[in-house]
């Protein structure tokens, strides 16, 4: 499904990744994260990434629904 190679050069370490889709978390506690995902996901979806947003929130449960996210992830896996 994915791989992930690893090296170094010179003092920085490399990652590189490949995966078959994206799964990001839209978390309602958090703007400075949220900016970050609303920059990054349409460049992945431009280059053909499958991309999945789940919303919920690190401070209050009340934002997350098992039953949405379940569905969102289940129809993400299904589409590969």
């Amino acid at each position: 499904m994915w791989e992930s190679l690893r090296f170094q050069a010179s003092a920085c370490t490399w990652i590189v990744v490949m995966a078959d889709g994206i799964v990001a978390h839209w978390n309602n506690s958090c703007g400075i994260w949220n900016s970050y995902v609303k920059r990054r996901l349409p460049g992945y979806e431009a280059a053909g990434i499958p991309t999945v947003m789940i919303e919920a929130d690190m401070v209050d449960a009340r934002f997350f629904d098992k039953t949405k996210i379940t569905g969102q992830l289940d129809n993400f896996i299904q589409s590969f």
